[in-house]
């Protein structure tokens, strides 16, 4: 539970999912299941876990499926308050449509497609002792950077190479994963009504101009953003060995490692750890894993192997 001030979350699931197609034709991003499960529902969860209950969510393709999936929330612990979005507005512009719904109350805005598990405690109270008015939450730097971000010895943003911001100020290297805490003064001053308009890309570059402090807090914890096929299959490797509750509820851990949804069938050859989905089928003289889902309704046949991937199906 997070104590102090208010704070209200933004769940951003509005986006395309094109480097995700075909899974996407038929599904929106947030329903991308990860080991079983739409990667938005344990998002949710961990948000009602925390203590955040009340959760703004909007949508814009195939918005009626992410709507009926999702309901009013209540399932997962939260209460979800829809907005649709015709034309896609980006983080910033959805914050601002946001704007009776924040009240005077921290925003916690939060990508709606990416496996979460960090301490959002320990992120919060950061974001509040800096005084900022903006805090990125990160990653430690792990292999090569996809979203980069350089801070200094004190905490603050320095720079966002994508976005052609280096100070030499920031010796530091940390990896974006698409969390924002975000306070009013932002959304009421900096960021135009109905225009389209991105927090990283086109509000921070204004706030660091005009002088205002914004923080990078480095996170402990579960992350993989889903942006396209190798990094679903790079969150799905990583449920299976980090083992999060959220992530792996919807099946039974029938030996170890070897997590089994309603009738699945294992008669082949299995290295743990894997996943095989409702009603999926590990055939005889069939081999799965190590780190491998074989998604419901599947059926790996005899003579094939599956190891550190998701079958087809997904």
């Amino acid at each position: 539970m997070i104590g102090g001030p208010p704070l209200r979350p933004l769940v951003l699931a509005a986006g395309l999912g094109q480097r995700l197609r075909p899974l996407t034709l038929t599904q929106p991003k947030p329903l991308v299941p990860v080991c079983g499960r739409p990667v938005v529902e344990p998002l949710l969860e961990w948000l009602a876990d925390s203590g955040l209950r009340d959760v703004a969510i909007n949508s814009h393709w195939l918005p009626d499926v992410l709507r009926d999936h999702l309901g009013d929330g209540s399932r997962l612990g939260v209460t979800l308050h829809w907005q649709h979005e015709p034309e896609l507005r980006e983080g910033a512009g959805t914050l601002k449509s946001f704007e009776q719904f924040l009240g005077e109350a921290t925003a916690l805005v939060v990508n709606g497609d990416c496996v979460l598990d960090i301490d959002l405690a320990a992120a919060v109270a950061a974001h509040r002792a800096a005084g900022s008015v903006l805090t990125l939450v990160c990653a430690p730097v792990m292999g090569p950077l996809a979203r980069p971000v350089s801070f200094d010895e004190s905490g603050w943003l320095r720079g966002i190479r994508r976005y052609g911001l280096d100070d030499p100020r920031g010796s530091q290297r940390a990896e974006f994963i698409g969390v924002h805490l975000v306070e009013p003064e932002v959304w009421r001053r900096h960021i135009p009504r109905g225009k389209r308009c991105n927090l990283v890309a086109d509000v921070i570059p204004r706030l660091l101009a005009r002088g205002l402090p914004v923080a990078v807090h480095v996170a402990s914890g579960l992350f993989c953003d889903i942006g396209d096929i190798d990094s679903l299959q790079r969150a799905a490797r990583l449920v299976l060995d980090r083992r999060p509750a959220r992530y792996l509820r919807a099946a039974q851990e029938v030996s170890f490692g070897v997590w089994c949804e309603p009738g699945a069938q294992v008669l082949g050859q299995v290295v743990p750890p894997v996943y095989l989905g409702a009603g999926a089928r590990l055939a005889q003289g069939a081999r799965l894993g190590p780190y491998a889902v074989l998604p419901a309704g599947c059926t790996l046949p005899a003579g094939a192997f599956l190891a550190y991937g998701v079958g087809q199906g997904a």
